[in-house]
């Protein structure tokens, strides 16, 4: 988000490339977190349910 959040509950950082392939179903989520190619702090229970929101994650 464009100016950032000032108290986010989860952050996700993560490259332009991998987050489009995440959200075209061409990269795991998963996979993603557990290769370092997506980072995430925050409410992990949270995080765990943002893949559900693409259609291609679910």
């Amino acid at each position: 988000i464009l100016g950032g959040v000032e108290k986010p509950d989860v952050t996700f950082t993560v490259s332009d490339k991998d987050w489009l392939g995440i959200t075209e179903g061409k990269l795991d989520a998963t996979n993603a977190f557990m290769t370092g190619k997506l980072k995430i702090a925050g409410d992990m229970m949270l995080a765990m349910r943002v893949p559900t929101l693409f259609p291609t994650q679910r």
